[in-house]
């Protein structure tokens, strides 16, 4: 598999809010929590990320400004995939795809929650 592995430590900070996006992320092992504020109330929100579960996709494929801050809330180990090979890596695994368009999925609901 492409990409590169990284750990981090509880407390670390993966990306800002802002920050240019050119990678995704999928974390193997550990909990990240994404912070970003409601559109509606523009109170603080926070949703965990899961082992397995990919974040920053939308960000990096249409190469926009992250939506959140990633901050890890226990210790992590994430695989880091360029755009290109995030795109390479789904085009030959339905698996994958399935768990991208679930996460996907999930994101769209809170945002019409919202």
């Amino acid at each position: 598999m492409a990409g590169v592995l990284r750990n981090y430590k509880t407390g670390s900070i993966i990306y800002f809010e802002g920050d240019e996006a050119d990678s995704v992320f999928i974390l193997k092992s550990g909990a990240i929590s994404l912070a970003y504020h409601s559109i509606e109330t523009n109170e603080e929100v926070r949703e965990t990320i899961k082992s397995g579960e990919f974040f920053s996709v939308k960000s990096a494929l249409a190469r926009r400004p992250r939506e959140e801050t990633a901050l890890v809330i226990k210790p992590s180990q994430v695989l880091v995939l360029s755009s290109d090979e995030f795109e390479n890596l789904i085009s030959k695994n339905i698996k994958l795809i399935n768990n991208f368009l679930r996460v996907f999925s999930n994101q769209v609901r809170r945002i019409g929650k919202q």
